[in-house]
């Protein structure tokens, strides 16, 4: 898709003022509302500027919105560390935050509020002022409605998820509505996300041809239903059963269109060859120059041009099976002395552990010597013993701050383990879900063996399967920070110690270390279950809009 062939001239065209608060400011200031939004290709315009506030790379190099991507949402998770220690993400993610870190102003704090709320104001405008203009068809008008509302949805329901209560605003309002702003209840703003993209379906295509590819499409609109859905079931969001149903149909109703399948590789789903595979339901897109990220100077090794700056933690990475299909404290063919071997193939495709060969290199950074040595303690070395795989393209090395390659939020996989879990939690146990729960593990480079109705016969066994299975086939894609939350396990799995990979005897050495044989400790993480659960309102919003701050802070 080249929608981001229009995002530079939309970036200087409806650019939002920059009042104190963020309900007050109109979404143009370069041009007039008298010029603007008139015809047909100032409304496509208008809703491309809207696409780039879908979460995607945490580091979008000429965008306006800089507000943290999947792979930042997996480091205030069990999954992953961030080792950027004056950074919003690291401290919650050992918890030592404060309403302060999601306030703009302040060195590293979390940009969440403020660009999903200007998202929803240009979302607002293409939706209360398209009524009037003539189009080249009824089908494009009802069209650009339906992604402007998805989009606000997709936006409405990431803050209601990370901050509870929060203002419902459909339209544009005054300054003085502005300081006056309700909040509405978390239920309500999920109910309104979910209402509106069941009601957005039927008008939008099923795929798309040429520089369309890449828009919203229904399979978008349910699939996402889908997963809000089974994330405001969870005991940590709304704890309501009856949104398990919702899932599964929105959930079946995506598999009843028979238009996505499993690419046939799993490592290579991760590059650009395979943008437009059928696996991929919905992406952030980018294109290069136009709209870049920097993925590889991010996350790739330092001796590789990287930064590093989010490893993937022991908890990750115990997490895959042996090649029998059993957990790794049960498996005939794990071997503590030999722990990469005879593992689930997509940990070597996911992450470099101990051993790994990447980039034409051998990675050893948990041995005493290795330029990436975990010992270092520096932002040179690795402070999990593990790096980022996923994502990483060798091609980009050389221009490591010039990727254009898109980012994946949504894909088929994730549909069927989403129907899966909604049926366990409803109980209604049959060889679908079973059917479901395997699908990924058949694709041709994975190869796992099934689930069977033998080895876990119950809701509580397949419950386990079923998030093993989803942690690993969506890690670091940003699910985690998600799931640990809606399940209210969060404070079991970020209490504690955070550990990376064991260090190793390094043979081309004399020097002893006595570490060998012992995880990395990288840091003591404390999850605060009577505030944790939901961030901060920046407090100078609760101060200019008269909200209600949440609990604890």
């Amino acid at each position: 898709m080249k929608i981001n062939n229009y995002i530079l001239i939309v970036l200087a065209l409806i650019m939002c003022s920059c009042g104190d608060s963020f309900f007050d400011q109109k979404p143009t200031d370069r041009l007039s509302d008298v010029t603007f939004y008139k015809t047909e290709q100032d409304f496509l315009i208008a809703i491309n500027a809207v696409y780039p506030y879908l979460q995607g790379a945490s580091t979008p190099n000429n965008s306006s919105n800089n507000q943290g991507g999947i792979i930042d949402d997996e480091s205030m998770s069990d999954n992953a560390y961030n080792n950027r220690n004056w950074t919003g993400h690291y401290r919650v993610g050992n918890g030592s935050h404060s309403a302060s870190d999601f306030q703009p102003g302040i060195t590293g704090s979390i940009l969440v509020w403020f660009p999903r709320y200007e998202g929803i104001r240009r979302a607002n405008a293409v939706i209360n002022r398209i009524d009037g203009i003539t189009f080249s068809s009824e089908a494009l008008r009802k069209r650009i409605v339906a992604e402007a509302r998805f989009l606000r949805a997709y936006l409405y329901f990431d803050l209601a998820f990370k901050f509870g209560n929060v203002p419902l605003v459909t339209r544009e309002l005054t300054i003085t509505e502005s300081a006056n702003v309700e909040q509405s209840s978390r239920k309500e703003v999920i109910d309104f996300a979910l209402s509106e993209l069941n009601a957005i379906a039927e008008d939008l295509p099923t795929a798309y041809t040429g520089a369309d590819i890449g828009r919203i499409t229904k399979g978008a609109a349910l699939s996402f239903r889908a997963r809000f859905a089974l994330y405001a079931a969870g005991p940590g969001v709304l704890n309501d059963n009856s949104y398990y149903a919702i899932a599964r149909d929105a959930a079946e109703a995506t598999i009843d269109l028979n238009i996505y399948g499993l690419h046939n590789s799993y490592s290579a789903l991760f590059t650009p060859a395979a943008e437009n595979s059928n696996e991929i339901i919905l992406s952030n897109q980018y294109a290069a120059p136009t709209r870049i990220h920097n993925l590889w100077g991010t996350y790739a090794p330092p001796s590789q041009g990287g930064s590093g700056q989010i490893g993937p933690l022991r908890s990750l990475l115990d997490s895959y099976e042996g090649t029998d299909g059993l957990p790794i404290a049960i498996s005939d063919v794990y071997d503590e002395n030999n722990p990469y071997n005879n593992r689930d193939p997509r940990l070597d495709m996911t992450i470099i552990r101990p051993g790994s060969t990447f980039a034409g290199a051998e990675f050893h950074p948990t041995r005493l010597g290795d330029p990436d040595y975990a010992g270092g303690n520096s932002l040179t070395s690795s402070f999990t013993g593990m790096y980022i795989k996923k994502y990483l393209i060798e091609s980009e090395k050389s221009t490591p701050t010039q990727s254009g390659m898109n980012v994946i939020l949504m894909r088929y996989p994730e549909v069927q383990l989403t129907y899966a879990e909604a049926k366990i939690e409803l109980n209604d146990i049959d060889q679908t879900v079973y059917d479901a729960l395997n699908y990924a593990r058949q694709r041709s480079d994975v190869n796992m063996p099934d689930y069977t109705s033998s080895d876990y016969p119950d809701q509580t066994t397949l419950r386990e399967a079923m998030r093993r299975e989803r942690r690993v086939e969506l890690a670091l894609e940003g699910q985690r920070f998600f799931d640990i939350r809606r399940w209210k396990i969060a404070e079991e799995v970020m209490n504690g110690s955070a550990l990376g990979a064991d260090y190793e005897d390094n043979p081309t050495t004399d020097v002893d270390d006595d570490n060998v044989g012992e995880p990395v400790f990288v840091e003591s993480r404390i999850f605060n279950a009577n505030r944790d659960y939901l961030w901060a309102i920046p407090p100078n919003e609760v101060v200019l809009s008269n909200l209600d701050q949440n609990d604890n802070y």
